[in-house]
C-alpha cells in the first residue's frame, strides 16, 4: 500500500523546474495526492549545464530551453550584489520571525527573489 511516485516541481512565477520529492498515497486515497506546483510528468533529456526545463501547465509538458547569459560587464558589481542580497535575506528572515502566522508559499517567495538578482 505504500506506492510512491516521483513529483517534478516546478517555481509558480517562472515555471521553472526546481526540484523532485516522493508523492505517496495516503491511507483513504486510490490516487496520488499531487503536490502544489508539482506535476507528474517526468523531465525530458537535458544538459542541466546550458538548458533548463520550464513547465507549460497548459500542455502538461516541460520546455527545455537554454540558460540565458548573464552580462558580465561590471565586475565592480559583486560586492554591491552581495550587500544587498544580504540585507534583503535578512530583512525577509527578520519579517518571517516576527510573523505570528508564516504565509503560506512565503519560503518559495524568498529563494525566487534571492535567485533572481
Amino acid at each position: 500500500m505504500n506506492q510512491k511516485i516521483t513529483a517534478y516541481h516546478y517555481s509558480y512565477e517562472t515555471g521553472l523546474f526546481v526540484g523532485t520529492s516522493l508523492a505517496f498515497i495516503e491511507y483513504g486515497y486510490d490516487h496520488y495526492i499531487k503536490p502544489q506546483c508539482a506535476t507528474f510528468t517526468p523531465l525530458p533529456e537535458f544538459d542541466n549545464a546550458t538548458q533548463q526545463c520550464r513547465y507549460l501547465s497548459e500542455y502538461d509538458r516541460w520546455a527545455v530551453e537554454a540558460i540565458p547569459e548573464v552580462p558580465d560587464d561590471d565586475a565592480e558589481a559583486t560586492p554591491t550584489m552581495l550587500s544587498e542580497l544580504s540585507e534583503v535575506s535578512s530583512s525577509a528572515i527578520d519579517e518571517q520571525a516576527h510573523s505570528a502566522q508564516a504565509k503560506p508559499g512565503a519560503m518559495r517567495r524568498l529563494l525566487n527573489r534571492l535567485s533572481s538578482r
